[in-house]
């Protein structure tokens, strides 16, 4: 069986050293996953090719503060979209399937779908309308991305969503028919997101709480740097965190910081290399998740840090949204909290310090169970038992 994986972003990539290490990381979970069900998979990852132009270009704080510069980003976004989606009908027939990651102003494999037929799976993490122009600031032309994005789901013989909350609010802002919606959360690859052997290194006996992902204001980082605050007058050892990520809120959680007194204690680490991550992880002795609503209302994301921290056998504490309460057990893998409530943070974070005081937590049954159950291709083989319920050969 032949898969086509297309993605037309022009900023995701799935090249080591991307700067979307989410995006990079569900894709290469995909068509791993696809991979492990005896798939082949040829790829068509517009940010591989665009990528080096990309080295030139505005970060993505200077594009949220200027309105031109976006302007110019969607007219620009909007061409490539047709330029790609004509090139991928022309140029990859032949296939059973094609999977695409959906991006705003995006949709390739619809002329695949309209001229050759091959089914065609649209996976969105987003309301990219909503999030674009409100919590990342990064487009301009809203309305035409949410007409593209509405024709894109009704199009699609598929469409994958990656919670329940992104369901519910899809079918709130689209006309989309319930039926083809499938809803996936993120996995992991658990073979890169493994433990050392042997017993991590600790080099000091401070407590240390760890966070890494993309610095925007839905992070909820903001509610664990006054606990943080707080925390470091109640234990009788340092007590620091490790921020590892970039995005437009950077800039005034350093500020917040500042303000807390906590520049010691508070290390800023930027994007780290994509390698690096899983050593990173294993540093820490607790990791953070604190995801609090967005501006459309809701937090419908599937936190993929949530599952890399549980894969390398750390306790998460984490807001209390679906895929936290689906996989954390208070006490077994770590302890959950009100999204952005500091005092339950703060509380969540003593808990944690005191079980590793008498005995720590069992890292081996922590991993076991994402590796059981929350791998790519465990999410791979869910998805294609829904879209061939009785094993038939699409």
């Amino acid at each position: 069986m032949k898969l086509l994986y297309l993605s037309g972003a022009p900023t995701v990539s799935t090249d080591e050293k991307a700067q979307s290490g989410g995006p990079r990381a569900h894709i290469l979970g995909i068509i791993s996953g696809f991979k492990a069900h005896g798939w082949t998979v040829t790829e068509f990852i517009f940010g591989n090719r665009f990528k080096d132009r990309l080295k030139n270009s505005p970060p993505a704080i200077q594009l949220s503060r200027n309105f031109l510069l976006r302007l110019a980003s969607d007219l620009f976004r909007v061409f490539i979209g047709l330029v790609n989606q004509r090139k991928v009908a022309s140029s990859f027939p032949g296939f059973n399937l094609c999977y695409e990651r959906f991006a705003a102003f995006q949709a390739l494999g619809a002329g695949l779908k309209k001229r050759l037929g091959t089914p065609w799976i649209l996976e969105t993490n987003g309301i990219y309308f909503l999030e674009a122009k409100k919590d990342r600031r990064s487009i301009v032309m809203s309305s035409l991305c949410r007409k593209l994005e509405e024709k894109a789901y009704q199009e699609c013989d598929y469409l994958v969503l990656i919670s329940e909350d992104l369901r519910n609010l899809v079918l709130h802002h689209f006309r989309v028919s319930p039926d083809k919606i499938l809803v996936i959360p993120n996995g992991v690859d658990t073979e890169r997101f493994k433990p050392a052997a042997g017993p991590p290194a600790k080099g000091t006996n401070a407590f240390t709480i760890g966070f890494v992902g993309g610095l925007i204001d839905w992070c909820g980082l903001g509610g664990l740097f006054e606990a943080v605050a707080l925390l470091k007058k109640d234990l009788p050892v340092p007590v620091n965190l490790v921020v590892a990520g970039d995005g437009i809120s950077k800039d005034r959680f350093i500020s917040k910081c500042k303000q807390l007194g906590l520049e010691n204690s508070v290390a800023f680490l930027g994007n780290r290399p994509w390698d690096e991550i899983p050593e990173l992880i294993e540093s820490f002795d607790v990791c953070f998740s604190g995801q609090v609503e967005t501006h459309s209302g809701k937090m419908y994301h599937s936190p993929l840090k949530i599952y890399e921290y549980l894969a390398m056998g750390k306790p998460v504490i984490a807001s209390n949204f679906q895929d936290a309460k689906a996989t954390i057990v208070p006490g077994f893998n770590g302890h959950l909290f009100e999204p952005g409530n500091t005092s339950q943070i703060l509380d969540c974070l003593r808990k944690t310090y005191g079980q590793l005081t008498k005995g720590g937590f069992n890292s081996a049954a922590i991993r076991k169970q994402i590796v059981e159950n929350h791998s790519w291709e465990a999410r791979v083989r869910f998805l294609m038992e829904k879209i061939s319920p009785k094993g038939a050969s699409l």
